[in-house]
């Protein structure tokens, strides 16, 4: 049975509707072979959305153990992760150690982790600061 799929936001890619998130046995340490069979099994299924966080233990390396050998997979899979780093500079040190520790070019999502209050929100969206989220969107608009 096919796992339903929707646009992520308004223009795509498409994604299931069912993710495999960063909880659960992927948020240990020491359990590469019970994570990758959980990764392997959800691929298998046909799962496409993939969540992680550096928060998460040692899921960013899991997922990474998975790519290595699977690369194949990387193409048809939307994969996400996040940093709790509210300026620029700590979120993007978070970014280029992700990309690594997955052995990844590239994310499909980079989130910011955990925000609570409008002035986390504000902080993020500082350009005053180098709010994580301010100077990411103007590397964007330089295109």
């Amino acid at each position: 049975m096919a796992i339903s799929t929707r646009l992520f936001g308004r223009t795509g890619p498409s994604v299931t509707r069912v993710g495999l998130g960063g909880e659960g046995v992927l948020r240990t340490y020491g359990r590469g072979r019970d994570a990758l069979q959980v990764i392997e099994e959800a691929a298998t299924r046909g799962i496409s959305y993939f969540d992680s966080a550096k928060a998460y233990a040692g899921s960013q390396r899991y997922y990474g153990s998975f790519y290595r050998s699977h690369q194949e997979n990387r193409s048809t899979i939307f994969q996400t992760s996040k940093s709790a780093a509210r300026e620029y500079h700590e979120a993007r040190a978070d970014l280029f150690e992700t990309l690594e520790v997955m052995g990844l070019k590239s994310l499909d999502l980079w989130q910011i982790h955990d925000l609570r209050t409008r002035g986390e929100l504000e902080e993020i969206e500082s350009s005053e600061v180098l709010g994580a989220i301010s100077r990411f969107r103007s590397l964007r608009a330089l295109g």
